[in-house]
């Protein structure tokens, strides 16, 4: 009797408890602090990032919440992120 291999679980950043800001300030080169957030030029290969567009905050949970304002997709630089700290 043959078996079907099981699906891989679908990752994300809520199932690991290392998607933190420090997590997420350990990859991406360059953040500053800007008040009670981070800034950055955005990591993600397709978007050639000049200036910073990137911003990094804490929240409510403690989890990194991560938004570039320049990327088109605005999953792009979430879902890079989460793979690179996954890795």
């Amino acid at each position: 009797m043959k078996t079907s291999p099981s699906a891989s679980p679908v990752r994300t950043p809520f199932d690991n408890p290392s998607f933190t800001v420090e997590a997420v300030l350990a990859v991406v080169e360059g953040a500053k602090r800007d008040g009670n957030a981070f800034t950055a030029r955005c990591p993600v290969p397709e978007h050639s990032d000049r200036n910073p567009s990137l911003r990094i905050s804490r929240g409510r949970n403690g989890d990194a919440v991560v938004y570039c304002f320049g990327c088109r997709d605005k999953t792009a630089a979430f879902r890079f992120l989460v793979d690179r700290i996954n890795d």
